[in-house]
Parts: C-alpha cells; structure tokens; sequence
C-alpha cells in the first residue's frame, strides 16, 4: 500500500506537483533569508518532511516560516532507534497527527470518496490510529532521512570543490532554458554523477539490509554457518582501493565513464540502495527528491561559507547514531542568482 502510494513510479509521477510546491516554498523561505546564515540540514528536512506528509495526509508537518517548532527536527530523528527517544517520538507524533486522523475518519462518515492519499487509504483497509501513527512514522523517517543527509554531504562537497560546482551550474542552466522548473534529473547526467559519488564517499546507513545465510558456505577462507546473519558493509565497499581510484577523493568524473548504477550490480562495489529483491523500495522518490532541490539549490543560489571560514577549512567530520551525518551542521549564507 505504501508502495502504491508514496513509491511507486506512477505515485511519484503524480506527486510532482506536491514536490514542486514545497521545494518553491524552500526557495522563497531562502530569498528572506539571504545574506544571513542558515542551517541548511534543517531547511532540507522541512522541506522532505512536508512534501512527505502532504503526499500522505495533505498536510504540511513543519511550519517552516516558525523556524521548525511544529515537529522535532532532523536533529530528533537521530535517534529514532534509540528505544526511550523513540518512543516519546511517537508520542509526539500522536498527539500532532491524531486529531488530523479523527478528522479524516468523520469526514469519511459524512461522505464517500475515493482515496486521495495514503491516510484515506489506510483508514479504508481498517487501519487503527496507533498503527497508522505508527507506518506514517516509519514512511516519515524512511523518506526523509537518509535524502537530507545526502543533500547536506553534496552540498558540502560542491562547496568543497568549486570546479565540480560550477560545471554542475553550467549543466543546470543548459537543461532548464532559463525557468528551473524544466529540470529534469533523468537528463542532467553530472548532476546525477555527483549524487552517486557523494553515495559512494558518504553512504547514508553503513550497513544494507540483514540477510540470513541460507546454508553454511565458505567466503574467502571464511566459514559462515547456517543461519548466520550477514550485514554488508557498504562503506568498506564504497572505499576499497582494489575497485575505486583514490577512494577518498570528490570525483564526480569517474560516474560519467562508469555504467555503475545506484541499483547496484553483479559485482556489488556500489550498492547506496541495496540490491536484489530487497533493494529499497524508495530508490526512485529519494532520486527525485534530491535532484529536484540540489538543482535549485545549485541554480537559484550562490552559497557563501560565514565569516572566518574558508571551504579548506570545512569540518567534514563523520558521526555515526543512525547514520552517517556530518558531525557539524553545514552553515551558509544564500545569495540569489535569479
């Protein structure tokens, strides 16, 4: 069901029209704010988080004119797994979307229509409150999560890397004639290189999926019983220098000569999304998401590093809860192009 709805090529076909709407919303709340700085994690996330939550219910779940205060931000998400922080998540959760729940359930009483979005369609199937609070955190979390943190790691390397930057900029303004919303992440093949090798240097979760071992094998001398449960490093993957040319460099440049795709391979040295059957369902909306508000982000704005900072002097730090984000939040200062 949620597949259908929120994941779905032709669910995210759709809701074009939703991610548009939010990410202009992130643009103008941008233009207020130029010359000053701004938290770019906290930004994306808002805007993730309301075009998530209007593909689901039809409602904004951040205010983001009141500086985030209707929800926690990513910064409470973090700990999403953790059980105690967790559960009072979900309280919170609760208390903020029950009522719009209530609400949608009297108006079904009232009149009969047709699902028009996953909460309709959960309350149709016979879905309790605590268990559609439940999913929609999950759906939350999931399509949220790991795409601001991205975000926020290509952002801080095209600052980085001001030569991948503008060449990302020059490919922008050729594809979109001059009004951004022509862009097209299927036709702009740098800035897709660019999400794969910012994937590649900062895979969001360490580890894929779990996998059982169906019967004992032998992997490189090593002996995995039955039964045993195998987690794939996708990190130590991402970073071998037997498969990858200088492995902790920015290097946009080796996608483009590469027919590596964030659907993974056979030989599964680039597996961002997992592989196979249980590759994640969200492949295609994360892509869409990302490609959408770097390109504007890339197009609209030119971003400056505060006072005192050079983009040498970058704190690219790793930290590890639930991902891997980075340690200091990203801190620039927007200034219109367009």
């Amino acid at each position: 069901m949620c597949h259908d709805w929120l994941f779905s090529v032709k669910a995210i076909k759709q809701r074009n029209e939703v991610r548009e709407r939010k990410v202009i919303e992130m643009a103008n709340y941008l233009r207020a704010k130029e010359g000053k700085i701004v938290m770019l994690r906290h930004i994306v996330f808002a805007t993730l988080a309301n075009s998530m939550s209007s593909m689901m219910v039809s409602r904004d779940l951040i205010d983001i004119e009141r500086e985030f205060d209707l929800f926690p931000t990513l910064d409470g998400l973090l700990w999403f797994w953790e059980r105690r922080k967790a559960t009072k998540l979900h309280q919170e959760f609760k208390s903020l979307w029950g009522k719009v729940i209530e609400e949608r359930r009297e108006e079904k009483c009232v009149r009969e229509a047709p699902s028009q979005d996953l909460l309709d369609a959960l309350i149709y199937n016979g879905f309790c409150n605590d268990k559609i609070c439940a999913l929609l955190m999950e759906m939350l979390v999931a399509g949220t999560f790991t795409s601001c943190i991205t975000i926020e790691w290509l952002m801080a390397e095209l600052i980085k890397n001001q030569g991948v930057l503008h060449k990302l900029q020059d490919e922008i303004e050729n594809t979109v004639d001059g009004d951004i919303k022509n862009a097209s992440y299927g036709h702009m093949p740098y800035l897709q290189a660019c999400l794969k090798e910012t994937l590649r240097l900062h895979p969001p979760t360490l580890f894929g999926v779990p996998r059982r071992a169906l019967e004992t094998c032998t992997v490189k001398n090593y002996v995995i019983p039955k039964d045993s449960v195998i987690l794939v490093n996708n990190w130590a993957l991402a970073r071998d220098p037997v498969t990858w040319d200088e492995p902790l460099k920015f290097k946009p440049k080796r996608f483009l000569e590469s027919k590596l795709e964030l659907k993974g391979n056979l030989q599964f040295e680039f597996i961002p999304f997992g592989a196979g059957r249980r590759i994640c369902p969200g492949l295609n909306s994360a892509t869409a998401h990302i490609g959408r508000i770097v390109s504007l982000l890339v197009h609209c704005f030119d971003w400056v590093l505060p006072e005192g900072i050079n983009q040498n002097d970058l704190n690219m730090t790793e930290k590890l809860v639930l991902t891997v984000y980075m340690k200091e939040p990203l801190s620039l200062i927007p200034r219109s192009r367009t």
